[in-house]
C-alpha cells in the first residue's frame, strides 16, 4: 500500500500488515536477533546468514531478543522531513537522523529505526529482495548491523588473526585495498589461527574486548593467492582468474585445524600498501590507535542512539590494544614469510 502522507520527524511508523508476523531467531556472539516478516518473505536469508556464523535458534529456547527486524512489503515516502541531517552512506544510499529517528535509504527498500523504539528495525522493501544483487544485499547488512549496534555488538573492517606462541589476537583493520586479505592470508598459511580476512563484530565483555568472525570466506586476488606462498598456490591453482577481480576461498578447506570463533586482541595493525622496497612499522599512540578506529566506524558518530556505548567500546579498544601503523612494502610479496616475522617482532613478548 502506497502513502502519500509526511513523515513526522519522529514519529512517523509504516502501516503494518494485519495478517500474524512469522518469526525465526539466529544467534552471534551472544546476542540474538529476531527476524519478523510481516507479509513480505526474503529468499534466502536465512542460507545468508548461515554462512556468515548466524546459528538458526528455535524461539521457545531462548531468551527475549536483543532486536528485533520486521520485513515489510509496501512503498513508503520518498521525502523526509526538513528536521533530519542526511548524509551519504557507502553503496549509494542516503542515510537521515533527527537525533532520535534514523533512515537508511536505498533505491528500492528504507531500513527506518525509531529512537522510541532502539531495538526495533523497520526494513520496508517496494518490491522483494534479492540478495544476488549488491544493491539488495546492502539493505540486508544494514538492517542487521545496526540492530546488532543496538545490541551491543559493533562492525569493524579488520583481519583477526591470533599469535601462534602467546595466543594473543591480532587485529588487521583498514579500508577495501589496504592489504588485510594479503597479510591476514599470509600469516595463516605462516602457522597462525585466523577468525576473519575482512569483517569483525566486536563487543566489550567483562571487563575485556572480544572479537568474532562474521564470514567464512577469504576474498582473494590473484596477486594475494601468489604472495601467500606454495601450500595456497597449490591449492588454488585450478581457478580462473580474471584481471583485478576477486575470488571467494574458504580457508578452512586448506587450514582446518587454525580456525577459531573469537578471540581476545591486544595489538592493531593499519595496514597501507607502498611501493616501497622494505615495510615500515611506526608504533601509535593510544589517541592515535583510537583516531584510526573512529575512521572506520563512522556509525560510532552517525547513529546518535548508540555513538555513546559505541565510543566507550571503541576506547576500550584502544586502551587493550598497542597499535600500529603498517606500511606495507614489496618485500612482503617477495617473501611470504616476511609478514609473520614483522607482525611476531611487535606482538611477541
Amino acid at each position: 500500500m502506497e502513502s502519500t502522507t509526511r513523515p513526522d520527524s519522529s514519529s512517523w511508523v509504516p502501516p503494518y500488515f494485519e495478517r500474524p508476523a512469522i518469526g525465526s531467531v539466529f544467534e552471534i556472539a551472544g546476542r540474538f536477533l529476531l527476524f519478523e516478516s510481516n507479509g513480505a518473505h526474503v529468499p534466502g536469508l536465512a542460507e545468508f546468514l548461515d554462512a556468515h556464523y548466524y546459528t538458526a535458534v528455535h524461539p521457545s529456547t531462548c531468551p527475549a531478543p536483543d532486536a528485533t527486524i520486521h520485513w515489510h512489503l509496501q512503498d513508503f515516502p520518498r521525502d523526509i522531513a526538513d528536521a533530519f541531517q542526511q548524509f551519504e552512506i557507502s553503496g549509494g544510499g542516503i542515510g537521515s537522523t533527527d537525533g532520535r529517528t534514523c533512515t537508511f535509504d536505498f533505491k528500492n527498500a528504507r531500513v527506518l529505526v525509531h529512537g522510541s523504539e532502539p531495538h526495533r528495525v523497520d526494513v520496508l522493501m517496494r518490491r522483494v529482495l534479492d540478495l544476488a544483487t549488491p544493491e539488495d544485499l546492502q539493505v540486508v547488512n544494514y538492517a542487521i548491523s545496526t540492530a546488532l549496534r543496538r545490541s551491543g555488538l559493533y562492525e569493524l573492517h579488520s583481519g583477526a588473526v591470533v599469535n601462534p606462541h602467546n595466543q594473543r589476537g591480532v587485529f588487521l583493520a583498514g579500508p577495501s585495498g589496504s592489504g588485510k586479505s594479503t597479510l591476514t592470508l599470509q600469516l595463516v598459511a605462516n602457522g597462525w589461527r585466523y577468525l576473519t580476512d575482512d569483517v569483525l563484530f566486536f563487543k566489550p565483555d567483562g571487563g575485556t574486548v572480544k572479537a568474532y568472525p562474521l564470514r567464512r570466506a577469504f576474498a582473494l586476488t590473484q596477486s594475494t593467492v601468489e604472495a601467500a606462498g606454495k601450500r595456497v598456490r597449490d591449492a588454488l591453482a585450478s581457478v580462473e582468474w580474471f584481471e583485478g577481480a576477486k575470488q571467494s576461498f574458504i580457508p578452512h578447506e586448506i587450514f582446518p585445524e587454525t580456525f577459531l570463533s573469537e578471540c581476545e586482541p591486544r595489538a592493531i595493525f593499519f595496514p597501507a600498501i607502498t611501493n616501497e622496497d622494505q615495510s615500515i612499522v611506526k608504533r601509535l599512540t593510544r589517541s592515535e590507535t583510537m583516531i584510526q578506529l573512529i575512521k572506520l566506524c563512522p556509525w560510532s558518530c552517525y547513529d546518535p542512539v548508540t555513538s555513546a556505548g559505541h565510543l566507550h567500546a571503541l576506547s576500550s579498544l584502544a586502551k587493550q590494544c598497542n597499535g600500529f601503523k603498517l606500511l606495507a612494502g614489496t618485500d612482503l610479496l617477495r617473501d611470504p614469510a616476511r609478514a609473520s616475522d614483522l607482525v611476531l617482532e611487535y606482538t611477541t613478548v
